[in-house]
């Protein structure tokens, strides 16, 4: 297929292949330079759509765009999770959980940008039951209190007070956030169980024992401080996370 000509039918057609292919190989005892590969062969795809995408903006389709975005954004979810098991294999846990909750809100922004849900729901089910198996569930989540002015809109690059764009809506195949606000202050840290970001996450426990541990394996760390009187323990947690999703 000539890579400057393709109806959005044809690209949804190479999308659907390409994410059939990619469940094959989402699970955790598929090889991981097999999976590697498909990495790089989704984020090929993924570069072209974005290429139908800018073009679709410039000749005013806003409709091709945002359903552009739905496979690009698609694309992405399957790319976290592939991810996600290579991570796990490495023994970065962490990163591994990054990757679930990005593979997550892509799907939410994919649902956001088009109705048609090119089966993103199944899959959906797919990351959401891994995590469920996988990852120790977190009873709280960390969330910072602060004050935020000014800001620019990503849609119209307008300061965020002047633009009519409403942020989380996709817009020309863009996603609509603030971006580069000011922090005024930063007053307070609390412990919710639901949080604006998953990625905010406890981190390590310490134990009767006298150390810390990491929260998702349970290993040993570091020695603990001396306890307090009238506290149950200390822990340390992710409060900020500052790496956006690919909005655009």
């Amino acid at each position: 297929m000539d890579p400057e000509r393709a109806t959005l039918e044809q690209l949804a057609d190479e999308y659907t292949a390409a994410m059939r292919e990619s469940e094959k190989l989402a699970f955790f005892v598929r090889d991981a330079e097999l999976q590697t590969q498909q990495i790089d062969g989704l984020i090929a795809l993924k570069r072209r759509i974005q290429g139908f995408k800018y073009g679709a903006r410039k000749a005013g389709d806003e409709r091709a765009a945002n359903m552009l975005f739905h496979l690009q954004c698609g694309l992405n979810a399957m790319i976290s999770f592939l991810t996600m098991w290579i991570e796990l294999k490495k023994g970065d846990h962490h990163s591994a959980w990054n990757c679930v909750v990005d593979a997550e809100e892509y799907v939410s922004i994919a649902l956001r940008a088009a109705d048609a849900g090119e089966g993103l729901e199944d899959f959906l089910q797919h990351v959401k039951l891994a995590e469920q198996v996988i990852f120790p569930g977190y009873p709280v989540y960390n969330s910072m209190g602060a004050v935020i002015r000014g800001g620019k809109c990503t849609v119209c690059e307008l300061p965020f007070n002047r633009c009519e764009h409403i942020e989380g809506r996709v817009y020309w195949g863009r996603l609509c956030v603030r971006i580069h606000p000011e922090i005024v202050d930063m007053d307070h840290v609390a412990m919710v169980d639901e949080p604006r970001d998953r990625r905010c996450v406890i981190t390590e426990i310490t134990t009767n024992d006298g150390y810390y541990h990491d929260y998702m394996t349970l290993k040993k760390t570091r020695r603990a401080e001396d306890k307090e009187e009238g506290t149950a323990g200390r822990l340390t947690g992710v409060i900020f996370h500052n790496q956006l999703l690919e909005i655009d």
